[in-house]
C-alpha cells in the first residue's frame, strides 16, 4: 500500500524549481550550440545559393550573421500553448547567463489577446525571437518523479499546466494516489506553495520538467517540432525558412553530442 503522508511530513521536490530553471538555461545554451552548427550548414548552402540564385543566398547569409551576433545574448520569449490559449510564458537568453523570468498572470492575459488576434509583432515586443511551442505535441507516455518517491504521468502533468487551479489540482491527485484524508489538503497546498510557488511558478516548473524530458528522449526535439509545425519561431527570417531543407541526418550527430553534454551538466547541478 502507498505510504500516506501525514500533516507532519514534508514534501521534498525531486529537484527544486531553481534547479529546473538552471537545467533549462543549460538546455538553451546547448540548443544555441546546435543553432551555431545549423547556421554553418545554412551558411555553406546559402553561399552556394548566392552564386546560383543571387539575392536569396545574400539574405540568408545576412540573416545567419545577424543571429550569430544577437541570438545568444538577446532576450527571447518562450510561450507554450494548447489550441488557442497561451498557458505559460517566460523570457530567457540562450547564453544561459540569466535565470528565465516567468511572465505574470496579467501579462499572460495580454499575450493571449494578442495571440488570438495573431499580432505577432506586438507579442515580440523588445525580444529578439519568439518561440511558440504546442504543448499538446509533447510525449504523454510514461511518468516523471516530481516529489521524492512520487511519480506523475506525463499526460496528467500536461493537463496540470492547462488547469487554472494548478496547485490545488496537483494536491487532489496526490491525495488520490496516497489515499490521504481530505483534512490534509490545506496543509499540502501550503507546503507546495512554500517550496515551489503559486500556480504560475508551479506551471513553469512543470514545463521545465516536461521540456527537459523531451530533449532527453529526442535529441532532435527542437528541429522535429519545427519541421512538424509544432514550434513557431517569429520572426521567421530567411535562415529558418532555409533550415527546413537541412537533412535530419546532418543534425543527428550534433544533437547526440549535445545530449551527452547536457547529461553531464545536469548531473553536476543536481548532485
Amino acid at each position: 500500500m502507498s505510504r500516506i503522508i501525514s500533516s507532519g511530513d514534508r514534501l521534498e521536490p525531486k529537484t527544486s524549481l531553481i534547479i529546473y530553471a538552471v537545467v533549462f538555461i543549460i538546455i538553451l545554451a546547448l540548443l544555441y550550440k546546435f543553432f551555431k552548427f545549423a547556421f554553418k550548414i545554412v551558411l555553406a548552402l546559402s553561399l552556394i545559393s548566392a552564386v546560383i540564385m543571387g539575392a536569396i543566398g545574400f539574405f540568408v547569409i545576412k540573416d545567419v550573421m545577424d543571429m550569430k551576433n544577437n541570438l545568444p545574448n538577446s532576450d527571447n520569449l518562450f510561450m507554450f500553448h494548447s489550441e488557442e490559449e497561451i498557458l505559460i510564458a517566460f523570457n530567457a537568453q540562450f547564453s544561459g547567463e540569466y535565470m528565465p523570468q516567468t511572465v505574470s498572470q496579467s501579462q499572460l492575459v495580454v499575450l493571449n489577446n494578442l495571440y488570438k488576434d495573431q499580432k505577432f509583432d506586438e507579442i515580440l515586443g523588445d525580444n529578439y525571437k519568439t518561440f511558440i511551442f504546442d504543448i499538446d505535441s509533447f510525449n504523454t507516455e510514461g511518468e516523471i518523479e516530481v516529489f521524492k518517491d512520487q511519480f506523475f504521468g506525463k499526460e496528467f502533468l500536461i493537463e496540470l499546466v492547462k488547469s487554472d487551479n494548478t496547485v490545488s489540482r496537483l494536491v487532489d491527485e496526490m491525495m488520490v494516489q496516497q489515499d490521504m484524508d481530505s483534512s490534509l489538503k490545506d496543509s499540502l497546498i501550503e507546503q507546495i506553495t512554500n517550496s515551489i510557488g503559486e500556480d504560475q511558478k508551479l506551471k513553469a516548473s512543470v514545463v521545465f520538467i516536461l521540456f527537459f524530458e523531451e530533449i532527453q528522449n529526442d535529441p532532435l526535439f527542437l528541429f522535429n517540432r519545427y519541421k512538424n509545425g509544432d514550434l513557431m519561431i517569429y520572426p521567421r527570417t530567411a535562415t529558418f525558412k532555409f533550415i527546413n531543407a537541412i537533412p535530419i541526418s546532418m543534425l543527428k550527430n550534433a544533437f547526440s553530442l549535445a545530449k551527452d553534454k547536457l547529461n553531464d551538466k545536469v548531473n553536476d547541478q543536481t548532485e
